[in-house]
C-alpha cells in the first residue's frame, strides 16, 4: 500500500476476530536495525495477526533509520487508516523502537518501543561513522516537536552496560531526547537483557504477554520477570560475559554452564565456556571447549574460526590447517575457510600438533 523506493507499507489483516471488548485493534510495527527484506513479514506480525490484531508493517529496503519518511508524509499516506481504529499500538525494536516513538507521536495511539536504537543522532558518539557508513544523514525533526496525542509510552531497555558498546549511548539517548518528548513514559529497566532484548522475552515466553497486556490494560502488565529469567540463554550469557569483564571467572562459570544447559547447539555457548577457562588460566581447557564446538557443530563457521585463532595463538598450525580443509569439505568455497587457509599456507610451516592424551583407562584394566 506504500513504496517510497526505500520504505514500504503493507497491511495484513488479523487471523481471528480481536478479544472482547476491545474493538478493531490495530498494530503499527516497524523492522530494527539490518532487517531488510521487505518480503516477509513484518517485526511482529504473525504473533499480532494470530492474536486478532491488524498490522501495518513499515520496513526498508536499506538501512536509513526510517529517514527517507517524515512524519508529515506518513500523516497523510496512514493517517485515516489509522484513526478508524478504536485501539492502536505503534510497536517497535531497536531502529524499529525509535521509528514507533516518532511516527506515533500525533496518534491516540499506545507506543511500546524496546530498546529503541538511533545511532546516526548526534547524541551517539560514533554518529557522524554511522552516517558516513550507510550513506544516512539524520534528517528527521526532533521527537518532541508537535503535539502529543499519544496515550501513553512505555519504554523497555536495560539499564546496565552490558548490552554492547552502544550501550551508554542509548542511554544518553533516552535522557536528551526520548524522555523529554515523553515525560510520562513507563520505563521498564530489566538489567542484563541487553539489546536484543526481544530475545530474551522470547526465551522468557513473556514477549505475547507483554504486548497483549500493554494492549489490554494501556499499562504494563505484571509478569513474573524474577521467576523466569533463568530460561534465557541470552541473559545467562550476558551475565557470564560480564562477572568475565569484572574478572569473576569463578561466578562466571555457573552462568556459563546453564547457557550450555540452555543452548548446546549454540556455539556462543562454548565461546563463553572457553574465555571462562581461559580467565582462569586453563589453556588447555580452552582449546577442548573449542574443539568440542566444532565436534557438536561441525558446520559452524565461527565455531571453527574460533577453534583455528586458539590453535595458531599455541603454534598448533597444522591442526588448524586441518580444520579448515575439514570446513572447506562440509561448505566448499566458505570464503573466511579459504582466506584462512591461504593465509596459513603462506605463513612458514608451523610447530606440529600434538593431540590431547588419551584419558586414562578405567581401573582395572
Amino acid at each position: 500500500m506504500f513504496d517510497n523506493g526505500v520504505n514500504t507499507a503493507t497491511f495484513a489483516a488479523a487471523a481471528v476476530p480481536p478479544p472482547e471488548g476491545w474493538g478493531r485493534t490495530l498494530a503499527v510495527t516497524f523492522d530494527p536495525l539490518d532487517s531488510l527484506d521487505v518480503e516477509r513479514p513484518g517485526f511482529g506480525e504473525p504473533m499480532l495477526t494470530e492474536g486478532g490484531v491488524d498490522v501495518l508493517a513499515v520496513q526498508k529496503r536499506r538501512e536509513n533509520w526510517y529517514q527517507d519518511l517524515s512524519r508529515e508524509t506518513f500523516v497523510a499516506e496512514f493517517g485515516a487508516r489509522i484513526r478508524a481504529y478504536d485501539r492502536v499500538l505503534f510497536y517497535g525494536f531497536s531502529a524499529g523502537g525509535y521509528a514507533a516513538l516518532y511516527f506515533a507521536r500525533p496518534f491516540a495511539a499506545q507506543v511500546l518501543a524496546i530498546s529503541p536504537r538511533l545511532s546516526i543522532h548526534p547524541a551517539y558518539a560514533a554518529h557522524a561513522r554511522v552516517q558516513a557508513r550507510w550513506g544516512v544523514a539524520f534528517r528527521h525533526a526532533p521527537l518532541a516537536e508537535g503535539a502529543d496525542r499519544t496515550r501513553g509510552v512505555a519504554l523497555l531497555h536495560d539499564p546496565r552496560l552490558s548490552a554492547d558498546r552502544l550501550s551508554a549511548d542509548d542511554l544518553r539517548h533516552q535522557r536528551q531526547e526520548i524522555l523529554p518528548a515523553y515525560a510520562a513514559a513507563e520505563l521498564l529497566p530489566i538489567p542484563y537483557c541487553g539489546h536484543y532484548a526481544v530475545q530474551m522475552l522470547k526465551e522468557m515466553r513473556l514477549l505475547k504477554p507483554l504486548v497483549f497486556g500493554y494492549l489490554a490494560a494501556g499499562r504494563l502488565p505484571a509478569l513474573p520477570w524474577r521467576a523466569r529469567r533463568a530460561d534465557s540463554w541470552s541473559r545467562q550469557m550476558l551475565l557470564g560475559l560480564a562477572l568475565l569483564r569484572h574478572r569473576r571467572p569463578a561466578l562466571a562459570a555457573r552462568f556459563g554452564e546453564r547457557a550450555m544447559a540452555l543452548r548446546p547447539r549454540r556455539s556462543e555457548s562454548y565461546h563463553l565456556a572457553a574465555q571462562i577457562r581461559r580467565a582462569q588460566g586453563d589453556t588447555a581447557g580452552a582449546l577442548e571447549a573449542l574443539r568440542a564446538a566444532v565436534a557438536a557443530l561441525p558446520r559452524s563457521v565461527p565455531a571453527r574460526l574460533r577453534l583455528v585463532q586458539a590453535l595458531q595463538q599455541e603454534n598448533a598450525g597444522a591442526e588448524a590447517a586441518m580444520l579448515l580443509r575439514e570446513g572447506l569439505a562440509l561448505l566448499p568455497g566458505q570464503p573466511r575457510f579459504s582466506q584462512q587457509l591461504e593465509a596459513l599456507l603462506r605463513q612458514r610451516p608451523a610447530a606440529p600438533f600434538s593431540p590431547a592424551a588419551p584419558p586414562p583407562a578405567p581401573a582395572g584394566r
